[in-house]
């Protein structure tokens, strides 16, 4: 066995300054106006919004068409949001981001459309298109905020003839994360 030398602690250079103690806490990005929102007045008129709590996640859903909840949503668009994932899953949000990804790809497999990563300024972004039955094209995107642990998960459910329109309204929805 080698023999390891004593380490010796230099002092630093005079003009060095020390990072401050709580510097991850001051580089985190505040967290998205997403818990702040009020949603109610950004659906457009004559749109139905439904808000629910399930276990770890946040839901919103937005159709045109009337629905109880999230076993009769069809047409329209859903936002998932998984706050603090390290705290309520034990697991970064990416992580959370990829397992939902692959229950998708294994739920649609043969109705796979597309799968992308996309640029994004604030969060981490990646998607994927499928088939739902009745002509219903679907795309989940999933954006990931690193610095604080969110997940927002963005669903378009719509015919391809009314594709323009919901996408329309969940460009909006993304710009208010």
């Amino acid at each position: 066995m080698s023999q390891s030398s004593p380490v010796t602690e230099m002092a630093p250079p005079k003009n060095f300054t020390k990072p401050a103690k709580n510097s991850s806490n001051a580089e985190k990005k505040n967290r998205s106006p997403y818990f702040k929102f009020g949603w109610d007045r950004f659906i457009p008129v004559n749109w139905q919004l439904r808000k629910e709590q399930l276990g770890l996640f946040h839901q919103i859903m937005l159709s045109k068409n009337q629905f109880k909840g999230a076993e009769d949503f069809d047409v329209g668009l859903k936002l998932k949001v998984y706050p603090k994932t390290n705290l309520s899953y034990q697991k970064g949000a990416f992580s959370v981001a990829l397992n939902l990804y692959h229950q998708i790809r294994k739920q649609y497999s043969n109705h796979l459309i597309d799968s992308q990563f996309k640029s994004h300024q604030r969060f981490k972004v990646f998607n994927i298109g499928y088939q739902l039955p009745h002509q219903v094209l679907a795309l989940t995107e999933f954006y990931i905020d690193e610095q604080n642990n969110d997940l927002f998960v963005v669903t378009i459910q719509s015919p391809q003839s009314s594709w323009y329109l919901h996408q329309q309204l969940a460009e909006e929805l993304i710009s208010r994360l």
